[in-house]
């Protein structure tokens, strides 16, 4: 069944079917993005097809290659690390800069987040887990007094999601991130700025590792598959 995409910014919301598509891999890494192919599926015009793939590999997630077509882009170990060191450097120094936005609106923020992760870890609902995860860290940045880290923090998202949703496939991981997260918040709601940032270099430290895990356990599988000599 095709999927039909609402008129209006079409090359929007072409962009976000696509870009969810590759964050949550049902589109693989190296798969062939055919322009022809997706428009039909999604009843709309190649342009705003490609329009949306430019972006994607302005993103980082596509890789466009020559006389060959656009690919979804194959991350390695070392843009895990990379990804991983950055997303570190960024949330840590926007937690240390966030003290005078601690408001008591901000404050009540914080509780919703922890009251939403409540609720969907307790419905096993991964994809809206994901979901409150990725708005929480990018309130959690917009908290510093220093609006420039937020403004470069969202346009870096696409290259952190992916390593989010792998970092969550395992059911321990998904485990473990619910405490982490009450942790973090429960800093943030006493106004503990320390604390907080030691919370959330661990988490993303568990972030980190998983996805490591994730990447060597499928470089092994490839191996034995008889794909790599």
């Amino acid at each position: 069944m095709n999927k039909k995409i609402i008129s209006g910014t079409i090359k929007d919301q072409v962009y976000k079917y696509l870009k969810d598509e590759i964050c949550n891999r049902n589109f693989a890494p190296g798969y062939w993005l055919q322009e022809q192919e997706i428009a039909k599926q999604l009843g709309v015009s190649r342009s705003p097809v490609r329009e949306a793939i430019k972006h994607l590999a302005m993103d980082g997630l596509v890789i466009e290659l020559p006389n060959k077509g656009s690919y979804v882009r194959e991350f390695t170990q070392k843009d895990v690390l990379d990804a991983c060191d950055l997303r570190l450097m960024m949330e840590t120094y926007a937690l240390g800069q966030c003290q005078d936005n601690l408001t008591k609106e901000n404050l009540h923020s914080l509780e919703e987040f922890l009251a939403n992760f409540n609720y969907y870890y307790e419905k096993n609902d991964l994809k809206e887990y994901i979901n409150v995860d990725t708005e929480f860290h990018q309130f959690m940045v917009s908290l510093s007094t220093n609006g420039m880290i937020s403004v470069a923090y969202n346009r870096l998202q696409p290259l952190f999601q992916p390593f989010r949703i792998y970092s969550l496939v395992e059911r321990r991981r998904f485990d473990d991130s619910i405490g982490e997260h009450k942790r973090i918040i429960e800093a943030l709601l006493k106004k503990d700025i320390e604390k907080a940032i030691s919370e959330n270099m661990k988490h993303l430290e568990s972030v980190r590792n998983q996805t490591l895990e994730m990447y060597k356990n499928r470089y092994h599988e490839t191996i034995e598959k008889g794909f790599i000599e």
